[in-house]
């Protein structure tokens, strides 16, 4: 991720009143209730951590959740940066917490 969108993402946690880690685990909770991961992947394309750019780690609350998450995305042959880099990709740009917790109205 770059340092542009690892401050975009920690941006938006703030904006939502939560910290990162909070948002990560609630962004992993709703894939593993609603599968998207394989449809998303589709539609973000996993740059591989190169020179210059900088890893956000996905820190889960639980071990049950962590390991749940890498069941899950080991169907899809995925390590935990790729499916957490498109996790966030895929809030970024949907911003469904903010919609969730503000229907659309942030006052």
């Amino acid at each position: 991720m770059s340092a542009e969108e690892a401050t975009n993402l920690s941006s938006y946690a703030e904006n939502l009143g939560v910290k990162r880690s909070v948002l990560v685990s609630l962004l992993v909770l709703r894939e593993l209730n609603c599968h998207r991961l394989a449809w998303l992947r589709t539609k973000h394309r996993y740059a591989a951590l190169k020179k210059g750019r900088e890893r956000v780690t996905a820190r889960l609350s639980t071990m049950s959740l962590k390991d749940s998450f890498a069941v899950h995305i080991s169907k899809f042959g995925m390590g935990s940066d790729e499916a957490a880099w498109i996790l966030f990709q895929a809030e970024l740009s949907e911003k469904w917490l903010e919609k969730s917790l503000f229907d659309g109205n942030q006052d």
